[in-house]
């Protein structure tokens, strides 16, 4: 029993990857003292193993507490987690988020939120959908599209359809192809205001990337109310000098 134990340790990065029969069967030839298997079926087994073990990608340290602390949509993450880093992108935290990257370019970031589990594809509105999984993420929104995810058995049924759009989005990525860009949300009145009282505030907000800035031009104006864009403004100035976006922790 002890040596099955501890062939599993070195099996776990793989799990989900491989069916769990061929994964036990493979752990049981392995470890020291297993019966003798039918050979053909070993080298089967360590043939499925070579080919699926170099894809898997490092697991940050930082996503693996996240998961552990996780309250809701855990189970969930803990599966799209083992799709991600089969299809060998580069598991990164971002934004307080798991997000996954190929060649330093973001391909898609797992979002927890109540009433839903998203998984965003940053340039998902390029991306063939014939299936109708992608969603858009709202009228503001041109290229990021998501999956949204409400329990572990729709990845699971989904399963093939989810790898193939990451697989196209990871294959995008390098042509450098983008969405083409919306027209820029207005400047409203009492971001100008606050410009004029304070030249450092106007100085750290154009030097924000335009997405950075676009996220709160879109997050002011939407605001009905003159003091509310007021209030928004000022509550988000630490951030804007900190040069990170309204979605930025």
């Amino acid at each position: 029993m002890e040596s099955r134990k501890a062939g599993r340790v070195h099996a776990d990065f793989s799990v989900g990857r491989i069916e769990a029969g061929i994964r036990e069967l493979w752990i049981g030839a392995l470890a020291p003292g297993a019966p003798n298997l039918e050979g053909a079926n070993v080298f089967s087994c360590r043939n499925l193993w070579l080919a699926e073990a170099p894809r898997m990608s490092p697991r940050n340290k930082e996503v693996d507490g996240f998961l552990k602390r996780a309250k809701q949509w855990k189970e969930e993450m803990i599966e799209l987690r083992e799709l991600l880093l089969a299809s060998g992108l580069q598991e990164e935290w971002k934004w307080g988020k798991p997000c996954y990257c190929s060649d330093g370019k973001n391909i898609v970031i797992m979002q927890p939120f109540r009433p839903h589990l998203s998984l965003m594809f940053f340039e998902g509105a390029q991306l063939k959908d014939p299936s109708g999984l992608l969603k858009s993420q709202g009228k503001n929104t041109q290229s990021a599209m998501r999956i949204e995810i409400l329990d572990v058995t729709y990845i699971r049924k989904e399963s093939k359809k989810i790898k193939q759009l990451i697989n196209d989005a990871i294959k995008l990525e390098p042509s450098g192809k983008k969405s083409s860009p919306s027209a820029q949300p207005p400047w409203p009145e009492e971001l100008m205001t606050a410009f004029r009282g304070d030249s450092e505030f106007k100085k750290a907000f154009e030097a924000l990337t335009p997405g950075r800035q676009r996220s709160y031009l879109i997050h002011f104006s939407d605001a009905r109310q003159s003091k509310t864009r007021e209030n928004r403004i000022a509550r988000s100035k630490a951030a804007i000098f900190a040069g990170k976006g309204f979605n930025e922790r």
